[in-house]
């Protein structure tokens, strides 16, 4: 479930997660994908991300559930997929 509460997207404004003061998790049309390195820590590797991408964009297809991957906006944010609008 990516659904957060109006508390926990203002923490995530503040850890520096989000800019936004109404978020589409707090909607549930988005989910933070969080990807673990061997050692069970949270990596930023692109290639790791553009794999999962890939994952979801082919279930998407499959699914026909229209889906946007933060990693390939402008300002990108990597662990983010959302319901297309």
């Amino acid at each position: 479930n990516g659904k957060r509460t109006a508390e926990e997207q203002a923490l995530a404004r503040e850890f520096g997660w989000s800019t936004k003061k109404d978020s589409r998790h707090e909607h549930e049309d988005a989910v933070d994908i969080w990807v673990l390195d061997e050692n069970g820590k949270v990596t930023f590797e692109p290639k790791e991300y553009k794999e999962v991408a890939a994952a979801m964009e082919q279930a998407a297809t499959e699914l026909e559930v229209p889906v946007d991957w933060g990693g390939s906006w402008k300002s990108p944010d990597i662990p983010h997929f959302e319901l297309s609008k």
